[in-house]
């Protein structure tokens, strides 16, 4: 039985870990990365921007073995379990080729492939042979569309592919808003040290390592509205720092987080929709 650990415990080592400035990072090591940016479902305010990224945004395959190589050589079989996604990953015509290689490269490691299960059913038979021979665990974001579920599941199951759902967004209460903001800083040291993502999402991108989903993937609301959050110190370059480097820049707060508004009481838990593509959706006022 696994014992939960209490409030009090929780507050006193948050406090904890504010006093000395840091959080401890768990290995085994966990990461994500998008193999493309771009979604078919495109929600409002999503936190990795992908409703906002262009068509086909795809991460190129041979960058992709070069990086996914390299997170080898530094962390080796520390690296525990891997996310698959995007956007929708499934957008990606050569998905399969993604999966097959991450799987040799990582022989050991838990493979999810997250998606909002719009294309499972159209997916070729030789998409789920590669998750099956390469033990890929299909990872399904619910949301308040015509999918029914039950049956994709079942679906998916009679294929002989594992599936979870890996998270619930629905009509009333689908995620907070965590609003950014170039006008009202923060004191990023607290921010990070109280953010569900830092520590705990870090995401692989074109050859570095972010904090977060937001710090990687800012570039791209940058350019859909002429922005300049400035995330060049968000990321580490896992050719240019050895894995000891990496680990501290990870667990160590960071500039970046000086923009995000989390606790906030501006801020508050919305419902899911499609994107209206407006500023205001991510930007705290």
């Amino acid at each position: 039985m696994i014992k939960k650990r209490s409030k009090l415990y929780k507050f006193f080592r948050s406090k904890y870990y504010l006093i000395r400035g840091k959080k401890k990072k768990r290995l085994p090591f966990y990461f994500e990365i998008h193999i493309t940016d771009s979604c078919n479902l495109n929600c409002a305010g999503c936190d990795h921007f992908s409703s906002l990224a262009k068509e086909n945004a795809i991460y190129p395959f041979e960058k992709f073995r070069e990086d996914m190589i390299q997170m080898k050589k530094l962390f080796g079989d520390d690296i525990d379990h891997i996310h698959l996604l995007g956007g929708e990953p499934l957008t990606n015509n050569r998905v399969t080729d993604y999966l097959c290689l991450t799987r040799q490269i990582f022989p050991l490691a838990r493979l999810e492939l997250v998606t909002n299960g719009i294309l499972l059913k159209n997916m070729p038979d030789s998409f789920y042979s590669c998750c099956r021979e390469n033990d890929i665990c299909i990872c399904v974001t619910t949301y308040p569309i015509n999918i029914d579920y039950d049956d994709l599941f079942k679906f998916i199951i009679k294929k002989g592919v594992k599936v979870e759902i890996f998270n619930v967004r629905d009509s009333k209460n689908s995620w907070k808003n965590m609003g950014l903001s170039q006008d009202n800083l923060l004191d990023y040291r607290k921010t990070f040290l109280e953010c569900k993502y830092s520590n705990n999402d870090t995401c692989l991108n074109d050859g570095k390592l972010f904090i977060c989903p937001h710090a990687a993937y800012i570039n791209i609301f940058n350019e859909y509205f002429n922005e300049s959050f400035d995330n060049r110190n968000a990321g580490i370059s896992i050719y240019e720092y050895n894995r000891d480097e990496i680990i501290e820049f990870l667990r160590s707060p960071n500039s970046f987080c000086r923009y995000c508004h989390i606790n906030d009481k501006k801020n508050k838990r919305i419902c899911w929709s499609h994107t209206q593509h407006k500023k205001e959706e991510w930007i705290f006022k």
